[in-house]
């Protein structure tokens, strides 16, 4: 099969990392050519959504290691009293 077996978040981080990358090779933001002008994403944002669908791909993937009966790699801290 051709299909892409990557969840959308999963998408989402790997074309906001080329984004990301290709905004910090530009040095201009915003153009005008003729009538038309053009307006990039500032790396703030683009960033920022890296940044959340890093936490989507994470909590999937520790989604799926409890249904697969595993540990994840988020800790729980207790304190007993006494």
């Amino acid at each position: 099969s051709t299909a892409d077996p990557r969840t959308h978040a999963e998408k989402m981080v790997d074309h906001l990392e080329s984004t990301l990358e290709s905004l910090a090779q530009k040095l201009t933001t915003s153009y005008s050519v003729s009538d038309r002008s053009n307006t990039l994403t500032s790396m703030e944002d683009v960033r920022n959504q890296l940044d959340y669908y890093k936490g989507k791909v994470k909590s999937e993937i520790n989604k799926a290691r409890v249904k697969s009966g595993l540990r994840t790699n988020s800790n729980i801290q207790l304190r007993f009293p006494g």
